[in-house]
C-alpha cells in the first residue's frame, strides 16, 4: 500500500522529492537538513492527497490486532502520522521513529514533542540513538511490551530477521543486547 499519512485525510498537499534517489523526500522544505546535506536538494514536487492512518488500516480492512509494532520514518512529519494514528496506538506495543533532537526539516517535529504525545498515549521512550548530525532513532514500548521484552529480547519479540541487513533490526539488536547484559 502506497499513501501519505497525516493527521487528516483528504488534503492535497505538495511531495518534493530529493536529488539522493528519494531517501530525503518530504512534505516538508529542506531547512536546518540542506545545511548539514548540502549535496542534497528537492528536484521535483508532486501532488498526494493525505489520509490518516487509521483510515487507511480500515480502508483496506487490516485487522488491528495483528499489529504489535510500528517503524515511522518520514523525514520530520512524524508527529503528523502519529496523531493520524489513535486507533492503531492503542493497539500496538512499540513505536519506532526516525527523530531529531531539532527539526532537521522546516516545520518538522522533535524528540522531545514525540515523546510527550507518545507517553500520552501510554509509551515510554525505551532507547534512542543519536549520530552527531543531532538525528537517529526512538524506540517506545509499552509497559507490557517493555516486560516481554526483558524477559525474552527484542529479536524474539517481535521476530527480527536472523540477517540483520535493515536498520531497524541492527537498532532492535543492538537493544536486545543492552538489555540481556542488564539482567
Amino acid at each position: 500500500v502506497r499513501a501519505f499519512c497525516s493527521d487528516r485525510s483528504g488534503l492535497p498537499v505538495p511531495f518534493h522529492i530529493s536529488s539522493n534517489q528519494g531517501l530525503s523526500s518530504s512534505t516538508l522544505p529542506l531547512g536546518k537538513h540542506a545545511a548539514l546535506y548540502p549535496e542534497v536538494s528537492y528536484v521535483k514536487t508532486i501532488t498526494v492527497t493525505t489520509v490518516r492512518l487509521d483510515d487507511l488500516v480500515a480502508l483496506h480492512g487490516f485487522n488491528v490486532d495483528e499489529f504489535s509494532y510500528l517503524n515511522i520514518d518520514v523525514q520530520g512529519y512524524e508527529l503528523n502520522v502519529l496523531r493520524g494514528a489513535p486507533a492503531l496506538l492503542s493497539h500496538v506495543d512499540a513505536v519506532q521513529l526516525e527523530v531529531s533532537i531539532e527539526p532537521l526539516y522546516e516545520g518538522g517535529c522533535t524528540l522531545d514533542q514525540i515523546t510527550e504525545y507518545l507517553a500520552a498515549a501510554g509509551f515510554r521512550r525505551e532507547l534512542v540513538q543519536i549520530n552527531p548530525k543531532q538525528w537517529g532513532e526512538a524506540l517506545f514500548l509499552k509497559s507490557r511490551a517493555a516486560n516481554a521484552v526483558a524477559r525474552n529480547g527484542a529479536a524474539q519479540v517481535y521476530r527480527v530477521p536472523s540477517d540483520f541487513t535493515k536498520p531497524e533490526s541492527r537498532f532492535l539488536l543492538g537493544y536486545r543486547n543492552r538489555i540481556t547484559s542488564e539482567l
